[in-house]
């Protein structure tokens, strides 16, 4: 027997080794970020090996028009005059530039574009969580990846970048940071500003209906933007900052009501393109159709003052589908997409546990 020390004379418990228990919660949180992150950026190295292989081209914006923009600049010209004029908000000109002037102008837009792609799907996430949804915002976050290549989601484009914005602003409570995410969302791309409603009533009401909250969201979201385009008078003067609001804001009736395929212009050709855009993604929206009926479901059985999680989904699906009213192209669908996975995902739910509400 091991001579024992204590003072009953019985031998001591000999201590065992402790296995050390690293936490549960944190690594798996951040290995699936990483996850996320690492297969934005895998879409975006995917899409320069088949643009070094001549597999694919340049989307027709970058080729024709912000290149040729960032050139311009580059060499002198102030951004919004002379040939250095696009209706694309000034936010996105400047990265646009900014990229130009590395060097590796395609290189840096394609990793900019898969980086906003992996942070999207991470703030997919991160919203579902907040709502007490994270499996479902898992999932959620997988279906946007994997529909990407779908919607031509890993193109050099303005709606990844405000899709990122928008998504941002939704996985916080802050009104500070909801500001900024809104208004980066819109002065990356115009069309973000038709989810801007269901981002400040949903913030406003998870408040408590504070209008303090909405005064904050409202004035950092002027202040933002605000800054941005002080940006392009401080640069480059006047004349830029009235071609800069001449372009992004006073073109924007003439582009929505006079250019087609829309619902108003060529609607037979919009139809086509809808129609081709449904066939390609029949099996995400099959899905997201499934968890709109759970929504609705849910939203039947509480008031609409009862805000929540279904009435949050089908006001962002209404509000982030209303640019196909205008363009059917398939560059577009990355507004809705995040909404469609989202409902997909709930969907999906529903088909392996048979839930019917949220």
């Amino acid at each position: 027997m091991v001579p024992s020390d204590s003072p009953t004379g019985q031998s001591a418990p000999v201590p065992r080794p402790v296995r050390r228990r690293f936490p549960d919660a944190l690594p798996t949180h951040t290995a699936f970020l990483a996850l996320l992150l690492a297969a934005g950026l895998f879409g975006g190295l995917r899409r320069l090996a088949r643009l070094s292989t001549g597999e694919v081209s340049l989307h027709p914006d970058l080729r024709l028009v912000w290149s040729d923009l960032a050139a311009a600049v580059a060499s002198g010209t102030p951004l919004y005059t002379g040939v250095a004029v696009d209706n694309k908000p000034p936010l996105f000109e400047l990265l646009n530039v900014g990229a130009y002037l590395t060097g590796e102008y395609v290189l840096a837009l394609v990793l900019l574009v898969a980086l906003a792609n992996g942070l999207a799907a991470a703030f997919l996430w991160q919203a579902a969580a907040v709502r007490g949804h994270s499996r479902t915002g898992a999932l959620a976050a997988l279906l946007f990846l994997l529909a990407l290549p779908l919607v031509d989601g890993t193109v050099v484009n303005v709606r990844s970048l405000a899709v990122a914005g928008t998504l941002f602003a939704l996985a916080t409570r802050s009104p500070t940071s909801r500001g900024v995410g809104v208004a980066c969302a819109v002065l990356c791309s115009q069309h973000a500003v038709f989810a801007l409603p269901v981002v400040a009533y949903d913030g406003y009401v998870e408040a408590g209906r504070s209008r303090r909250w909405l005064g904050r969201f409202l004035v950092t979201g002027a202040l933002v933007t605000t800054l941005v385009y002080g940006a392009v008078l401080t640069v480059w003067g006047w004349p830029s900052l009235i071609g800069a609001v001449r372009a992004t804001v006073g073109s924007a009736a003439p582009y929505l009501l006079s250019y087609g395929p829309s619902v108003f212009v060529s609607t037979g050709t919009w139809w086509r393109y809808t129609l081709r855009m449904h066939l390609q993604l029949w099996v995400v929206l099959a899905l997201s159709l499934w968890g709109l009926g759970r929504a609705i479901v849910a939203m039947r059985d509480r008031p609409l003052t009862a805000w929540g999680t279904p009435h949050l989904l089908v006001a962002l699906l209404v509000a982030s589908s209303l640019p196909l009213v205008v363009r059917p192209f398939v560059t577009y669908w990355l507004y809705p997409l995040p909404a469609i996975a989202l409902l997909g995902a709930f969907g999906a739910d529903a088909v392996l546990t048979g839930a019917s509400g949220l």
